[in-house]
């Protein structure tokens, strides 16, 4: 099982989630908790193939399985709770156990294209190498673009100057304002006004976006988080040191999140 095919099923069972919230939907919850066990099959024979091919990796792949484990079991505990509070609680930790799924994903693709020679199986070694040339390539059209010398430039003149920023740091404000960003494009597109905090701005454009649009949107997981990493940028400041599974967990609830808002999910 690659990493690619379990995105595809990630990416199916969010689109089911999705469908089955409007009004009109036919998709009951056994239908979403049988595409969540397929899904779980799925990771379980990545997992497994990460375990045997990274066995020094075995702690942090484990870590990244503990809450998936945790949500799986609790879901199946609540199944004798009423059908509304059960289809909130499965759903909400449904899309924590992907959450969990997607930083164990970007963690295998960090190894696959970035592969330490003593720590890989040899006969996998040329391919891995092939594809990490590839991520490299990429990489060197970024650096004669001039984008690359210069995020690094300003991270390391800034160091110098004794103000501990690292990349990490540098992409989780990034995100947050993007977040904000893509919030007053929309009601701009929208005619309506950007006035208010980001909290008042966002509650306003999700509620245009359900009544007008039909669309819906995941409200309390972004206010959520938004709440928490900008308190942290905004209280902490260069003391907040993100780590690389909490950028990209930024990163991808932002993604995802103006996906949908823009209709590109």
């Amino acid at each position: 099982m690659s990493s690619k095919e379990v995105r595809s099923k990630i990416q199916g069972l969010q689109s089911l989630i999705k469908e089955s919230n409007k009004s009109y939907s036919q998709i009951d919850l056994e239908q979403i908790l049988t595409a969540y066990g397929a899904l779980l099959e799925s990771y379980g024979s990545l997992k497994g193939g990460a375990e045997a091919k990274y066995p020094m990796y075995q702690e942090i792949i484990e870590a990244k399985n503990e809450e998936i484990k945790g949500n799986t079991e609790t879901i199946s505990i609540i199944k004798t709770k009423p059908l509304s509070f059960r289809k909130e609680m499965s759903l909400l930790l449904i899309d924590r156990a992907i959450q969990r799924m997607s930083e164990f994903i970007s963690f295998m693709d960090i190894l696959e294209t970035n592969p330490p020679k003593d720590l890989i199986l040899k006969e996998d070694y040329n391919r891995v190498a092939k594809k990490s040339d590839e991520h490299k390539a990429v990489a060197n059209a970024f650096t004669k673009a001039g984008f690359l010398p210069i995020l690094q430039k300003l991270i390391e003149e800034v160091k110098g100057l004794g103000l501990d920023v690292d990349e990490e740091w540098v992409i989780s404000v990034c995100a947050i304002n993007l977040l904000e960003a893509g919030v007053n494009k929309k009601l701009e597109d929208l005619g309506e006004k950007t006035e208010g905090s980001f909290i008042d701005r966002l509650n306003r454009l999700i509620e245009i976006e359900r009544t007008k649009e039909k669309k819906e949107v995941p409200q309390l997981l972004v206010e959520a988080f938004y709440r928490v990493i900008r308190n942290k940028l905004d209280n902490a400041g260069l003391k907040y040191h993100p780590t690389p599974s909490e950028a990209n967990m930024v990163a991808n609830h932002v993604l995802e999140f103006l996906g949908i808002l823009f209709d590109k999910s």
